[in-house]
């Protein structure tokens, strides 16, 4: 890298020029060349560069600020909505338990019902069965009658009959009525 430095005439490199006495030169030895340059470019970029560098460094610091808020708010945000979720979470979890507890008791009533129903049923199918016993009891008993009244009718029948073919028993009854018929007279 070359540079334009002030060299006074001794110098035994570089290119010179005189100037009031002093002489303008090209110095070519790097480690003075590096310090000087160094300390040119930054009173350079200090000087003009200053203002610059600073609104510049002000606005990164603001935007990396906005930006930090930015996620500090999400952060907040996110915490928020996480306590929200873990508290609808447990209220729900809460209403599973108080469902749960209610279908216990719901198919506990329900059981019982059910059970009293099956007593009261089955009580009343004994009550129809034993009925319809009785009732076909009956039933059998009055056609029983009524085949022992039919057969002592036909009996009976007979034996009138027999009796009203014989002429002997017709001329009794005959005159068994006749005589009854007097007497009332």
């Amino acid at each position: 890298m070359l540079s334009l430095s002030l060299i006074d005439t001794n110098t035994q490199n570089g290119f010179h020029a005189s100037f009031l006495g002093q002489t303008i030169g090209l110095n070519t030895n790097i480690l003075e060349i590096n310090l000087i340059n160094l300390v040119i470019v930054i009173s350079v970029v200090i000087y003009f560069g200053g203002e610059f560098l600073d609104s510049l460094l002000t606005t990164r610091k603001n935007s990396i600020l906005q930006s930090l808020q930015e996620i500090e708010n999400r952060s907040k945000q996110t915490k928020e909505q996480f306590e929200q979720a873990k508290n609808e979470w447990e209220k729900a979890q809460q209403t599973v338990k108080t469902i749960n507890e209610q279908a216990e008791v719901t198919i506990q009533q329900v059981q019982s019902q059910l059970n009293d129903q099956f007593s009261q049923d089955i009580k009343k199918l004994e009550q129809t069965k034993q009925l319809t016993i009785q009732f076909e009891k009956q039933k059998i008993l009055l056609q029983i009658r009524q085949q022992i009244s039919q057969l002592a009718f036909k009996q009976a029948n007979q034996k009138i009959q027999l009796k009203l073919v014989n002429p002997d028993v017709q001329r009794k009854l005959i005159d068994q009525k006749i005589n009854l018929l007097n007497t009332i007279e």
